[in-house]
């Protein structure tokens, strides 16, 4: 393989979407919600959800963001204030600490 093929090669590599997660061992540790349900996180600044199923929409107390996170995908939370998370749809997520 001369050099030039091998860079196209690499270049035509399909990249994985990053925001994609294993979160099979997260399971037991889930928060679980009805469609229509809403937890509550009280000073959760630096926390993030991990969504394992379902679809979560988190809004945080005084943000105008509105945020859609499906499975596999995350949100950090980079406020202090109160934030809600709701149940598009029967969901489940896990609430990761600060580091």
């Amino acid at each position: 393989m001369t050099n030039e093929t091998a860079l196209t090669h690499r270049m035509t590599v399909p990249h994985v979407k990053d925001t994609i997660m294993n979160t099979q061992d997260l399971h037991p540790a889930a928060i679980s919600l009805r469609k229509g349900q809403i937890h509550r996180i009280h000073h959760g600044a630096g926390r993030r959800i991990e969504a394992l199923n379902g679809c979560l929409w988190v809004t945080i107390d005084n943000d105008l963001r509105d945020v859609f996170v499906s499975p596999g995908e995350g949100f950090s939370i980079d406020r202090d204030a109160d934030t809600l998370v709701s149940a598009m749809s029967d969901s489940s997520f896990v609430l990761l600490d600060r580091l």
